[in-house]
């Protein structure tokens, strides 16, 4: 087991630097787990309707022998009921967001040629999603007649920071903000997701210079205190889920055609040697 493989599967969280190819493996190794744990709740979901399902229509439609119908159909219900609250226990401690799946995985195999390979890469990631520790705010509101309560949850899941190639450093980071929408009346939820994701190019090669330094157009802010100059991108992707957070995660094509727009942004000039 990898020690980023260890960590989450610890605490849901894990940081440290780490070669490319073991971060690679331990993020395959975790997608297999997650994989295993989510089907083993999908199908602990579907035993648990079964059971109450056929325990109910054997309590109220068994006319031959209702003694033992209802008996029979009650153990069933309870039985169902037991599973279900052993198998939500279980994904609470064991289950993990799978955005590291949609995005983090797909983009590190995206962009590993052009990383260092001599060089580890760095990286905070909690896939615990949104728990109550990370709520931000709970309000109520009156909506034709119904009273819906509101919970914002923000969740900065993934901060990455790697050696190009080129010389120059990349940065990576996504905040998930989650909001729950619970309605009074029969306790109907819904979720709305919006995800932030930030890319970020430090030009240690001094042969990078930015042409467009104080440009915020389109979601670009530069920073200049940082050693070569700071230019990152920033854009919001939303999704929305019925009863449950959605799944879905930024394409992964758009969030390396981030980087690209920040490479637009600059020029190499010639005989110019690589950053350390």
């Amino acid at each position: 087991m990898g020690r980023l493989q260890e960590l989450i599967l610890q605490g849901k969280r894990g940081d440290g630097r780490f070669p490319l190819e073991e971060l690679l493996r331990d993020l395959e190794e975790l997608g297999r787990f997650e994989g295993g744990e989510r089907a083993r709740f999908r199908r602990a979901k579907w035993i648990v309707g079964l059971l109450v399902v056929v325990g109910i229509l054997l309590i109220i439609t068994d006319p031959v022998a209702p003694g033992l119908a209802i008996g029979l159909g009650a153990t069933m219900v309870a039985a169902g009921v037991a599973i279900w609250f052993k198998a939500r226990r279980r994904w609470r401690e064991r289950g993990l967001m799978e955005d590291f799946q949609g995005l983090l995985l797909p983009f590190l195999r995206e962009v590993a040629e052009d990383l260092d390979p001599k060089r580890p890469v760095e990286l905070e990631l909690d896939l615990a999603g949104p728990v109550e520790g990370k709520r931000e705010r709970q309000w109520q509101e009156k909506r034709g007649g119904h009273t819906f309560v509101f919970t914002l949850f923000r969740d900065p899941w993934l901060r990455l920071r790697a050696r190009l190639r080129d010389g120059n450093l990349m940065e990576l980071s996504c905040t998930n903000n989650w909001l729950r929408r619970v309605r009074s009346y029969k306790k109907k939820t819904k979720w709305k997701k919006e995800a932030v994701v930030k890319a970020a190019v430090i030009a240690r090669n001094p042969a990078l210079k930015w042409r467009e330094a104080g440009d915020r157009d389109g979601g670009f802010r530069f920073d200049p205190s940082k050693r070569g100059g700071r230019l990152s991108l920033v854009r919001k992707f939303k999704f929305k889920g019925p009863d449950a957070p959605p799944l879905d995660v930024p394409p992964v094509e758009e969030v390396v055609a981030m980087f690209m727009e920040i490479y637009r942004r600059c020029q190499v000039e010639e005989g110019e040697g690589h950053g350390s």
